[in-house]
């Protein structure tokens, strides 16, 4: 007679562990992601903001000009974001095909995955117009809403501080 003893070993393993096991390096990578993507879009701010700072430095005279000329607010504002829109618009449309194809390849590599549309680019394009918007509309404002009379003596005053053959 021919004795077999068969020992079989069984381990206990949830399906959804599984899953989690599998994905958490995307799940690190995600969490990073974010982190960085925010620092990105600060940075790019801070960024925008200080060009914004500088240029509007450099316009002062000719803002106060347009006040004095009876410019409303509104449309000095208009023509600040009219300057910077273009701008905007180019990085837009370099950054689309370049995030489509780094989106479709690293999505590739799901078994299940998602198309990227044209929603996802068209809410990406809105956030980003409105976020330099509001950071461009931050610094005019203060610029907007000055006494021109106040930022010409000013700028009248630096000129003579300057000047050296003016005594």
């Amino acid at each position: 007679m021919l004795n077999i003893t068969l020992i079989v070993h069984l381990t206990e393993l949830f399906l959804d562990d599984n899953f989690n096991r599998q994905y958490e390096a995307e799940n690190q990578l995600s969490d990073i992601s974010k982190i960085f993507s925010i620092l990105a879009i600060f940075i790019a701010c801070i960024g925008l903001l200080g060009l914004v700072s500088f240029t509007l430095e450099q316009k002062a005279k000719e803002i106060s000009i347009r006040k004095v000329l009876g410019a409303s607010i509104a449309s000095i504002l208009l023509m600040i974001n009219k300057s910077y829109a273009l701008l905007i618009l180019i990085a837009f449309l370099v950054a689309i095909p370049l995030s489509i194809y780094a989106l479709d390849s690293w999505l590739g590599s799901f078994a299940y995955h998602i198309n990227i549309g044209i929603g996802i680019i068209s809410v990406a394009g809105i956030l980003t117009g409105a976020l330099a918007v509001i950071t461009i509309c931050s610094q005019a404002m203060r610029f907007a809403t000055a006494n021109p009379i106040k930022m010409a003596s000013e700028r009248l005053t630096q000129y003579f501080q300057k000047c050296t053959f003016c005594i």
